[in-house]
């Protein structure tokens, strides 16, 4: 492309260059009479008879480039191994149920489209809707007559399959109206599971033990995106969920009949995914986690459902006293008052009964179980692989009807849980809930120990639901011990994690930058280093590298790509202030020559200065506000600022030169090279490539969104901190400290001893059960650009409830 572009470049004075330089056409094509849809264009014959070019403006001044159709009609799609995956499980599904055509929702071929939009009014949400309208376009389907491109399910498509992870599918009748419900048939949407989604099951830490079998057993991530993608085509032609029929009478469908149609789908998905991946792997390991987890699952959900006071506090129970004693049946009182009791309390029994038909309606693992012993079978014989995916999903129902729960199970057991009774199908049920345990490496008292710290913790979540309704402040975070050992510990990780996380951001975000610069700032350029960026980073962090050995910072730098991708105009903008900040520092005249030991130094020193200097800087920043000072107040604090980001640059000037004298040095090079970070650091300095934070500032300097100040600050401060614990933790590095700068020596090994008191410390009021009071710093994106708000969600305080169960999560071990 770039010898296209540079061969158009030297053909200045050609009829061909001219014509294109006018700007009046961007296609054009040949024959022997003038089409009418060229209208007054002309030279339309000036191609060979038949063909058709493609002019494009190229991405520098004055520069252009041509594209056949083909090239033209190529995807934008990032062009990744889940792209291929899924757009061949579209090929293959998209017709195979007569009267649905199924799309599925590519996020990369979204993401792909967003990036390379260069509209001013580019955005996620109207890159989906293209998608979309693209799909029902080839569908021969009306865009204006189904739902399928309006706002909140665009919306909703958005965050369940590209921002967030929940894979689901929905129909949409296409030309639908008032004589033809139905329409003249149906589009299936299917949201796949998240190709960048680091866990392989969809249900997270809900079933303990289900992750170390999943490694135990050496069930791949692909095995469950399968997994959950043959679930959700499961959905789409089932031809109950997918029919064209669209009568009243399904509209107005009984409580009853709309459980019993879930659970027979739910089944049928199930029983679909069993059999093709059984096609696709030889095996069913995959498919028999899967069953324990759905029936652990089923009694976690309807425990959820059922009254469980072993927990509640003080509060819960005054208010659950207070409720029953206002529903409480009086003499007294007149008939009308407790017949109006009665039917209350009758209610509550009715809408338990209503809430018990969603857990039992994913009640799909008898159906599961009796699907894994068909499939084995039909392995054996090599008949299964020999079916078509229609015989597949036709086989798929008769295992629903077959195994799945009847009718009258299904009223019988809702009513018997609401009124606390037993069943037999039910005890049933919780046999095999044993067996899933027994099947987890896990000791079931452990087992039951998480579960039993998961009950307490939905009490406490309840509790401060229940205040919150009620206008009251939060209550204190009441906690048994063992929870609070577990809530503490994950404070202490979630804070450690989230400095590390700031700074592999940071560093990620700097080599994205790097290679963009040796690459181009183009978005074509761009969309290639995304697209191997993304399918390398889904392989370590999931899989592993080579050696085995995973990511665990995959997911944010996946983030940074995400943040790249919705802020492509902020970033072309932030390479080139990246490149001023460069030009800036090359312009820094210095007399410093070093070498030697006191390179290293002189490094270490101005790497320290540099990020103290930033922070003042940042301080500054975060205390200016043009709401409270006058114009004078305003001049006098950037000025400030000015001067403080100046000496930073100075200093960062000094790292280069001492960097690059280090790294000359074979000896001390070979000496800092035992800490592979501080030797990267070093490196990165010696090629002149400066602190990100440099860069940053210079972004936003003019109107700081103060929250991604914040955020640089506080990994600023990070840094500072774990250059520290580098340098006094090397050896050879801390001697030469002491026999050059005793002084600076002698500061950073109490800085470090300070910052081990405050880890001791904390570790201890985890023993003692004093759980510090006090807010997390908001996670923002390290791409939040200038009028840009690119920010990550924000994080919940500490005393609620997010960090307790990540507590309960981390026991899963990762």
């Amino acid at each position: 492309m770039a010898e296209e572009i540079k061969e158009q470049e030297n053909q200045t004075n050609s009829l061909f260059e001219r014509f294109m330089n006018a700007g009046k056409v961007t296609v054009f094509e040949s024959g022997l009479e003038r089409p009418d849809y060229i209208q007054d264009r002309p030279f339309f014959n000036l191609l060979p008879k038949g063909k058709t070019s493609f002019i494009n403006l190229g991405e520098k001044p004055d520069s252009l480039f041509v594209l056949t159709p083909e090239e033209q009609e190529k995807s934008v799609a990032l062009n990744t191994e889940s792209h291929q995956f899924l757009t061949e499980m579209e090929n293959r599904f998209r017709s195979v149920m007569p009267g649905v055509t199924i799309f599925i929702i590519d996020p990369d071929a979204v993401q792909g489209r967003y990036l390379m939009d260069e509209k001013p009014d580019r955005s996620l949400q109207k890159s989906l809707f293209m998608y979309v309208e693209d799909k029902l376009q080839k569908a021969n389907a009306d865009e204006k007559k189904t739902f399928l491109t309006q706002e909140e399910i665009l919306k909703m498509v958005a965050e369940a399959g590209i921002t967030e992870r929940s894979p689901f599918s929905m129909r949409s009748a296409i030309g639908a109206n008032t004589e033809n419900l139905a329409g003249f048939g149906n589009v299936n949407l299917v949201v796949a599971d998240n190709p960048d989604a680091m866990e392989a099951n969809v249900l997270g830490d809900a079933v303990i033990g289900a992750e170390e079998r999943r490694v135990q057993e050496g069930i791949t991530h692909d095995e469950f995106r399968r997994l959950v993608l043959y679930h959700e085509l499961g959905h789409a032609t089932d031809h109950n969920y997918a029919s064209a029929r669209n009568s009243v009478d399904k509209i107005v469908e009984p409580e009853l009949d709309s459980v019993m149609s879930r659970h027979r789908t739910e089944c049928i998905a199930d029983a679909h995914a069993v059999m093709q991946l059984a096609r696709d792997f030889g095996d069913t390991k995959c498919a028999a986690l899967w069953g324990d987890c759905r029936m652990e699952y089923l009694r976690v959900s309807v425990d959820r459902r059922l009254e469980d006071t072993k927990y509640d506090s003080e509060f819960l129970q005054k208010l659950t006293a207070a409720e029953k004693k206002v529903r409480a049946i009086n003499p007294d009182d007149p008939d009308y008052e407790n017949k109006y009791k009665q039917y209350m309390n009758d209610k509550v029994i009715a809408k338990t009964i209503d809430e018990m038909g969603s857990p039992l309606a994913y009640h799909t693992t008898d159906v599961i179980d009796a699907t894994i012993e068909w499939t084995k079978e039909h392995l054996k014989d090599g008949s299964l692989q020999k079916m078509s995916d229609l015989e597949v999903i036709k086989q798929a129902q008769v295992m629903s009807e077959t195994y799945g729960l009847t009718r009258q199970q299904m009223s019988e057991i809702s009513i018997a849980l609401a009124k606390g009774e037993k069943h037999p199908k039910y005890e049933q049920m919780m046999d095999r809930v044993q067996v899933a345990r027994d099947n987890m490496p896990m000791d079931n008292k452990e087992i039951e120990k998480q579960y039993e710290l998961q009950r307490e913790l939905r009490a406490v979540m309840m509790e401060q639901k229940f205040a919150k309704a009620l206008g009251l402040p939060p209550p204190e975070a009441k906690m048994s011990p063992e929870l609070h050992q577990e809530y503490m510990k994950e404070v202490q990780k979630a804070k450690l994690m989230a400095q590390y996380g700031a700074m592999v951001s940071m560093g990620y975000q700097q080599a994205l930058f790097d290679a963009f610069e040796d690459t181009g700032y183009g978005r074509e350029d761009m969309h290639q280093l995304i697209s191997q960026q993304k399918e390398y980073l889904r392989v370590v962090g999931k899989e592993g590298d080579a050696s085995g050995k995973t990511d665990i910072f995959a997911a944010n730098k996946l983030k940074v790509l995400d943040a790249v991708i919705a802020q492509a105009p902020g970033v072309q903008t932030a390479l080139n202030a990246n490149k001023r900040v460069k030009e800036q520092v090359a312009g820094i005249k210095s007399t410093t020559e070093v070498s030697g030991e006191a390179a290293l130094v002189h490094f270490i020193k101005n790497e320290l200065r540099v990020a103290k200097t930033m922070e003042d800087v940042f301080v500054k920043a975060l205390n200016r506000n043009p709401e409270t000072m006058t114009m004078h107040e305003q001049i006098d604090a950037m000025r400030s600022e000015n001067k403080s980001f100046g000496k930073a640059l100075i200093a960062e000037k000094e790292t280069q030169i001492a960097a690059f004298a280090v790294r000359s040095d074979k000896e001390l090079w070979a000496k800092v090279s035992q800490d592979k970070e501080l030797a990267a650091m070093i490196d990165q300095k010696a090629k002149q490539k400066p602190t990100p934070t440099l860069s940053q500032y210079q972004m936003i300097a003019g109107n700081p969104d103060k929250e991604f100040v914040a955020a640089l600050l506080e990994g600023t401060m990070a840094m500072h901190d774990d250059l520290a614990k580098k340098v006094v933790g090397n050896k050879d590095v801390t001697e030469i400290l002491d026999k050059k700068e005793k002084r600076l020596s002698n500061g950073l090994k109490t800085l470090v001893e300070v910052i081990k008191k405050e880890e001791e410390k904390a570790k201890e009021a985890s023993k003692d059960g004093k759980a510090p009071v006090k807010k997390q710093a908001k996670s923002v994106s390290p791409l939040n650009l200038k009028n840009i708000k690119m920010v990550a969600p924000e994080q919940k305080d500490i005393i609620t409830m997010q960090p307790i169960q990540a507590a309960l999560n981390s026991k899963k071990g990762r």
